[in-house]
């Protein structure tokens, strides 16, 4: 009989270092202006980000995710099951975000840079490695 639960695996994948992929940027140190605020501050984008939308396909912080997804695609593709997909979409964007990396939307209604969760992240990069293999096709 069939177990009706899942669970994420426990593997621990091999997420390499990114190399090239953060060259076009220079480190990134917090200060107190570029860190996220609470209250009616206002989100600003900084070069690392990731703003999502058609409109900043070139912005720096895309870019180099785009390099940093192209290095991990094969070890993306390798994986089998959907659960485990799942984990190493999340290893890197732990990993991701770890280098100061904010995901971000423009909300129309309020006109302000929102930070998303972990999960619509995680989707985004899943789905950007799923692009670039039909890209390439």
């Amino acid at each position: 009989m069939e177990s009706d639960h899942f669970s994420l695996p426990s593997g621990n994948y091999d997420i390499k270092e990114f190399g090239d992929a953060t060259s076009r940027l220079p480190p990134f140190h917090e200060t107190g202006d570029e860190t996220q605020q609470t209250g009616n501050r206002p989100i600003v984008p900084r070069p690392c980000d990731v703003l999502f939308g058609n409109t900043y396909k070139l912005h720096a912080g895309n870019l180099r995710l785009c390099d940093i997804l192209a290095q991990h695609a094969g070890d993306y593709e390798e994986i089998c099951g959907r659960l485990e997909k799942i984990e190493f979409a999340a290893q890197l964007l732990r990993k991701i975000k770890a280098m100061g990396t904010r995901f971000l939307a423009h909300d129309k209604t309020s006109m302000q840079w929102l930070e998303l969760t972990d999960s619509i992240a995680r989707n985004k990069i899943s789905k950007s490695i799923r692009n670039r293999r039909r890209s390439f096709r």
